[in-house]
């Protein structure tokens, strides 16, 4: 997998991501409906972000406020849009990996 598609598909997955749904828990690799965790020091209610640390166990973005969150949702939407748009004038596949790396500044020798 090349940095563009990584970042591609990182951007794309987080867009249609409901983050009122689901909580990330990176130890067990799944998600959880966030009605069903019961981590000590999580609370459900006002967390926007929710994503378990794996070294503690508690939940390190629940303090991401109401405007950065929505800051998150506009960049990654802004992003997504950038790269559908691109997606519809490139026929090639490599042509189109080659506009988006320009367009994210990317060296394509990492």
């Amino acid at each position: 997998m090349t940095l563009p598609e990584l970042v591609i598909g990182f951007m794309s997955y987080y867009a249609m991501y409901d983050f009122n749904e689901w909580h990330i828990d990176v130890r067990r690799k799944e998600l959880r409906n966030r009605n069903e965790v019961t981590t000590v020091g999580y609370q459900n209610e006002g967390v926007r972000l929710s994503i378990e640390c794996p070294v503690n166990g508690k939940c390190p973005t629940r303090n991401v406020t109401k405007e950065c969150y929505k800051a998150f949702r506009k960049a990654i939407n802004h992003f997504n849009s950038l790269i559908w748009k691109q997606v519809a004038k490139e026929k090639e596949k490599d042509e189109f990996f080659d506009a988006i790396v320009n367009m994210l500044g990317i060296n394509k020798k990492l």
